[in-house]
């Protein structure tokens, strides 16, 4: 189920929908000024993720992306003891010599770090 969460939120697309709990489906999104939108559930003119930021969407979703890939991966031989959600919750940047199938190249990030920007 957490595999799942991290591969929809990975490839959501925010820029042409919303997300409402009320009817468990995407929407049409209503405004192309907020870069995501889950529409509060009581208060359906709401969005209850109006304060995050562009970059903040997108660093969420890159972490999605390589969480999706790490949880891919738990199944594979590995090098270190540190593997699925215990690399995911610990991990300051993603080892890529983790696994033992180095050829691949599954992470083509350099590094990712734990930083929020704060907007107000």
């Amino acid at each position: 189920m957490l595999r799942r969460f991290f591969l929809f939120y990975s490839t959501f697309n925010a820029d042409q929908y919303e997300l409402s709990p009320w009817t468990g489906e995407f929407e049409p999104k209503t405004s192309n000024t907020i870069p995501f939108s889950i529409l509060d559930p009581f208060e359906h003119d709401h969005n209850l993720t109006s304060n995050i930021s562009q970059s903040n969407w997108l660093k969420f979703q890159e972490e999605c992306s390589l969480a999706h890939q790490i949880f891919d991966e738990c199944s594979k031989k590995r090098q270190h003891k540190s593997w699925g959600l215990s690399l995911i919750l610990t991990r300051k940047s993603l080892p890529k010599n983790n696994f033992l199938h180095e050829q691949q190249k599954l992470y083509n990030y350099s590094q990712t770090t734990n930083t929020i920007e704060l907007i107000s």
